[in-house]
């Protein structure tokens, strides 16, 4: 039988020499520079002298084809020396050369134990809802607590950490996070299973929203909208529930960053099965139309209205002092009255001390800045100094919890703060919406987190000196270090014992 082959196909000759398979082919390049030339590599001569350069492939839509893209310089082959690497090259490849906790000396650990010690009820929760992410989660949330950290720094950070191993976490690689928070964020109804454990019958939530920047052209929430910032960029709109009672952001929803109407609000509080959520807006929400709609939609409500409402009634301000209707709030008294209005209740409390303050202020206005106050404009507003209107349908409250109810507003705002300050997550740079919902809920946990932590420090009156910045500072830099197979915790300053005394945070 006759084999004919052709030349076109015939592309390497062997020989046998020695017993060494030797490959013979046409090439411009000699034996001792082929021979260090490795898969994604190409071989360059300049000026008689040998280089090896990084090479991958692209593919082209105008050529419909691969086309060949050259990298980086790998580094120079010698007849002499062979291949001798770049420096540039050699510092890039042990700058990526990853980090583990065996290799290392010393990891953090202070706020390792704080996240530990202080998640109980989440880790629970967490395990219950997400039993194959649960340490995923917990760690995700204690590296956006400890350093607002970027998915790509989570792989370091945790290499650095007595986390993982706590957790017995393992397979903390950017692609592999990446994977599993796609998943996670696809899982919307253990993500709702989850937060309404933080809910209980009776509990009264606030209600509010804020925007998140997101650019991203995958994600249909993505819209331009209203923003404080008034620019009008692609957005998300994150609308929260609040406790008081608890102190805990409980409930999330991201929605279309160009939707405000109140139907989303009806639609969240069904989908978390709240019964007694209360929408407590700012000054700026009040409009007939709006209280038409949260009527419509059976929404409990407590609207305050902006001092120039002709709704609220002045005229009853002189007398309110000589009324017997009051009660103690911050060590001052709060006069009010109740009245109806066009059909609606309406409550106008009267704080004394912050009416003196504004008259005192408003009269050095004059002074300071005659081209902008007057005294007559003083006669016509003083009536309004120190007073603040409500609207409520919640008619069994008294005056003193609706007044109470509404100032606890202030710390879902503030929630807000530590959100997009504390966290860093006042922008969102998620590709597609599974990310972005994954995303948003490893925020959640690290924001709840964070409002306990916020709380010790209040509740020890420790506001004034240290910020949950502070703490969070001097939480990760204590240290445990490796003595022989043995991991102990590194020396801790006074100071810093003094205050985890004080917390009543037990790390050392």
């Amino acid at each position: 039988m006759l084999f004919v082959i052709h030349a076109s196909i015939m592309y390497y000759v062997y020989t046998y020499y020695a017993g060494t398979v030797m490959t013979t082919r046409t090439s411009p390049h000699p034996d001792w520079a082929l021979k260090h030339k490795l898969p994604k590599t190409e071989l360059r001569c300049i000026n008689g002298h040998y280089y090896l350069y990084e090479v991958t492939s692209i593919y082209d839509k105008q050529k419909r084809r691969a086309r060949k893209v050259s990298g980086k310089l790998l580094g120079k082959i010698t007849e002499e020396q062979g291949f001798i690497p770049s420096e540039k090259h050699a510092l890039r490849k042990k700058a990526a050369s990853s980090i583990t906790p065996t290799r290392l000396a010393h990891r953090e650990y202070g706020l390792t134990r704080f996240v530990l010690g202080s998640t109980d009820q989440m880790q629970a929760a967490l395990a219950r809802h997400f039993p194959d992410d649960a340490s995923l989660l917990l760690a995700l949330a204690y590296c956006r607590l400890g350093w607002q950290a970027p998915m790509k720094n989570i792989p370091f950070l945790l290499a650095q950490s007595a986390l993982p191993e706590a957790l017995h976490l393992q397979h903390t690689g950017e692609k592999i996070i990446s994977a599993r928070l796609r998943l996670i964020g696809a899982m919307r109804p253990s993500a709702v299973a989850y937060m309404k454990e933080f809910l209980s019958t009776g509990d009264i939530a606030l209600i509010d929203a804020t925007d998140i920047l997101c650019k991203s052209r995958n994600i249909a929430l993505a819209s331009k909208g209203y923003n404080a910032r008034l620019d009008y960029q692609p957005q998300v709109s994150l609308l929260y529930l609040y406790s008081p009672t608890k102190a805990l952001p409980v409930f999330y929803r991201l929605l279309p960053g160009n939707i405000r109407e109140i139907s989303t609000l009806k639609h969240t509080i069904d989908e978390c099965g709240m019964q007694d959520a209360v929408v407590i807006a700012d000054k700026g929400f009040y409009s007939k139309h709006n209280v038409e709609e949260l009527r419509r939609h059976q929404l409990r409500y407590i609207l305050p209205l902006k001092r120039n409402n002709t709704a609220i009634a002045y005229h009853t301000v002189d007398e309110m002092e000589a009324s017997t209707e009051y009660f103690l709030y911050h060590q001052r008294y709060i006069y009010y009255r109740h009245y109806i209005h066009d059909g609606a209740t309406y409550c106008l409390f009267l704080d004394g001390a912050l009416r003196e303050r504004e008259k005192t202020d408003y009269l050095n206005r004059i002074t300071t800045h005659p081209e902008s106050y007057s005294h007559n404009e003083f006669v016509h507003k003083r009536r309004a100094f120190g007073t603040i209107a409500m609207t409520t349908n919640l008619e069994t409250l008294s005056a003193e919890d609706l007044y109470l109810t509404y100032k606890s507003r202030g710390t879902i705002e503030q929630m807000f703060d530590w959100l997009k300050n504390v966290l860093d997550a006042d922008s969102a740079y998620m590709q597609n919406e599974e990310a972005l919902q994954g995303w948003m809920f490893v925020n959640h946990l690290a924001l709840q987190i964070v409002t306990q932590l916020h709380h010790r420090i209040n509740t020890r009156k420790l506001t004034p000196k240290f910020s949950i910045r502070d703490v969070l500072l001097q939480l990760t830099h204590i240290r445990q270090i490796q003595i022989g197979e043995e991991w102990r915790c590194a020396e801790v300053t006074s100071a810093t014992k003094r205050l985890l005394a004080k917390l009543d945070i037990d790390i050392t």
